[in-house]
């Protein structure tokens, strides 16, 4: 069951390198737009870009989502599913240049209908490339080919806005190149002209991809009439220099959707993998859980800075524009969630759906915007994308409940939005931003303490993954290269000796592993170790609701086990047995500390012992006692704190690091 989320995560990772790091290059970049571009140039630059992404899905019938989902699929082979939909894009193409003559006749974009041509076939081969390379489980060249094609855009843009001042034409120009080098990039290196070599045409395949692409059609441009459409209306309502500080407030709510769809890429696989095996619907839950949650919090995180922000984040003539971003966050956050739930639909091969419920919010929007924009202006368009993305993300939440088994705390839900909302309405009509923004803060994570709470303990978790990840490949080699004692038993009254074999990659020759004797019972123990372990009686005495309890009975004395990292006491029995029998009584060394009840007389007993390797740590100095070893850091604690602890909360080194226990190994602590 960990490998779906270790997937999930590792697949995230892979596209936030190439996602948020090439998105993060386009954030900065906007900087230079507002700088060296008019309002008006920006206004009709994004306008270009606004109509291709209706052009798209429209001529190449969204078959590159076609690709993800039957890429994926057990059914079917990639490279068919790759023909059939460069079969689809050829035709696309030619109906493209059939059209765009009919587009000039838009007079605000006429002088760059054909490279709006250009753009649109570049980008629909770019298109299917990616998902084909993402089907092909190639996600670290898709990662690397996103970083291209936005350092190109970068580049190309500083040369044809700044150094060569070409305007318009340098913005678009800059467009159409970044895309054909990612293109021929992404063709060469993702061998997609060894899969179409391998390749055999199928008219039912290409039917099947057709069904499932076409009702996308309306759905995509649904999407666009929702993010896109209102542009239109504001640049013929309110005019170009309008729509440039639109455009502006919508960069910092898109660099949130920048670091979700990272999130989406990863999910939309995980989705169509999990819906085809087990379908479980814990894990639908559980990543839901985290993705509201990361959702709404960058949103009330960001409408907190967002004034300050913008006035240093655009040039002079946009800093009025921060006013629209609050309610255009929340319309993110309320996105996120909806993409979340059409994943479902692409899994279950549901696109009807996908499309009538984007459909819904295409009418909202648009609607919206055309009677609102004559009365209050561009929040009349603000209005309209908050109220499609809400209505859209509720009725999805409801219809793939109903589909399959999707745990939703609708309360935290309501509470969530609720805080969200009023929070976005009060900064945007300046009603005390800080205070408002600081409560909607305060409040939403006391809605959210259960979640946050056990969030922290699988952070911890992780992080501590990864702590150990990174000790073992740095600091446990070293350790295992100095080692040439690798016959011994380590017999301590805690699990460090099982850790310190793990290090060092020995066998466990000893049963002292994962459990813990308090001082007492382990000076007994030890003063006694061949009676316990050859003659010693195991008796399960656990108590219902708490750990693991083992009683080790002599006939002259008892002691107990408490084995907090085994479930049952016939586990830790059937370990204790089998490793018992490596002991190397030749070559013991001994390891205790004074944690678990120790006071000084268990020091002097553990020193007096004639065992010659053996050492205690200790929180404080003990120079009368010359098995001690002091480790610094506890003086104050009244006992030495976890000695498997890391010392650092991101560090690699461990408490134990401080004892050359290599050095001690090799040839024991000398008299």
């Amino acid at each position: 069951m960990q490998n779906k989320y270790k997937n999930l995560i590792k697949d995230t990772f892979i596209f936030a390198i190439g996602g948020i790091g090439s998105k993060l290059i386009l954030f900065f970049l906007v900087p230079l737009y507002t700088n060296f571009l008019t309002v008006e140039e920006y206004g009709i630059a994004d306008l270009i870009f606004t109509i291709a992404q209706l052009l798209i899905p429209f001529v190449g019938v969204v078959i590159y989502d076609a690709v993800m989902r039957f890429g994926l699929s057990k059914d079917e082979k990639k490279e068919d599913v790759l023909l059939c939909s460069l079969v689809v894009c050829g035709i696309g193409s030619l109906v493209m240049v059939v059209i765009t003559p009919l587009i000039g006749l838009y007079a605000p974009i006429a002088k760059w209908k054909w490279h709006l041509c250009v753009y649109v076939v570049l980008t629909l081969f770019l298109y299917i490339e990616m998902n084909y390379i993402k089907a092909s489980g190639q996600n670290k060249l898709y990662a690397v080919m996103s970083i291209v094609h936005t350092l190109a855009m970068a580049l190309l843009n500083i040369l044809f806005i700044v150094v060569i001042p070409l305007g318009v034409d340098g913005y678009v120009i800059a467009n159409l190149l970044s895309a054909f080098i990612t293109s021929v990039g992404m063709f060469l290196f993702g061998q997609v002209h060894i899969g179409i070599g391998k390749a055999k045409y199928s008219g039912a395949l290409l039917k099947r991809m057709l069904i499932f692409s076409a009702p996308l059609i309306l759905s995509n441009i649904s999407w666009w009439v929702i993010f896109s459409a209102n542009k239109i209306l504001v640049e013929i309502a309110l005019g170009a220099a309008v729509l440039g500080l639109y455009t502006v407030a919508a960069k910092i709510p898109s660099l949130m959707n920048v670091f979700i769809s990272v999130f989406q890429q990863s999910w939309g696989i995980s989705t169509i993998k999990e819906i085809e095996t087990s379908n479980d619907s814990k894990f639908y839950s559980n990543i839901f859980d985290v993705l509201s949650f990361i959702s709404f919090i960058l949103s009330i995180g960001l409408i907190l800075i967002i004034k300050p922000l913008m006035t240093v984040y655009v040039g002079e003539a946009f800093v009025e524009s921060w006013r629209y971003v609050p309610l255009l966050l929340a319309s993110a956050t309320f996105s996120a969630l909806s993409s979340f739930f059409a994943s479902f639909y692409s899994a279950l091969k549901k696109t009807v759906n996908n499309m009538v419920t984007t459909f819904i919010g295409a009418i909202v929007s648009i609607s919206s915007c055309a009677i609102l924009i004559n009365y209050i202006g561009l929040w009349g368009a603000i209005i309209g994308t908050f109220a499609a993305y809400f209505i859209m993300c509720i009725i999805r939440m409801v219809e793939v409940s109903s589909l399959i088994k999707l745990r939703i705390d609708i309360v935290r839900f309501v509470a969530n939005s609720a805080i969200l909302i009023v929070e976005a309405v009060c900064v945007s009509m300046e009603f005390h931003i800080y205070w408002v923004s600081s409560i909607a803060l305060i409040l939403f994570l006391l809605v959210n303490y259960r979640f946050v709470k056990k969030a922290m303990k699988a952070l911890k978790k992780y992080i501590r993954k990864i702590q150990f990840w990174g000790r073992d490949r740095i600091i446990n080699p070293k350790y295992r290269k100095r080692l040439k004692n690798k016959d011994f038993s380590i017999i301590s009254n805690d699990c460090l000796g099982g850790v310190i074999c793990k290090d060092l990659r020995c066998r466990f020759n000893s049963p002292t592993v994962n459990f813990y004797f308090t001082a007492e019972d382990y000076i007994k123990f030890i003063s006694n170790l061949k009676e316990y372990i050859e003659n010693g009686q195991l008796q399960d005495i656990s108590k219902a609701g708490e750990y693991v309890k083992v009683l080790i009975q002599i006939p002259e004395d008892q002691i107990i086990a408490h084995c907090i990292h085994y479930k049952t006491a016939e586990e830790f029995i059937e370990k204790w047995n089998s490793r018992k029998t490596r002991i190397n009584y030749e070559n013991c060394f001994f390891m205790m500390n004074d944690r678990n009840g120790c006071r000084e007389e268990h020091l002097r007993a553990f020193d007096m012992l004639a065992y010659k390797n053996k050492v205690c740590f200790v929180h404080k100095e003990y120079p009368e006692y010359r098995s001690t070893f002091f480790i610094k850091g506890s003086e104050t604690n009244g006992m030495v704190k976890g000695m498997t602890d890391y010392k650092r909360s991101f560090g690699i080194k461990r408490r134990y690091d401080d004892f050359d226990f290599v050095a001690w190994l090799n040839s024991g602590i000398q008299d």
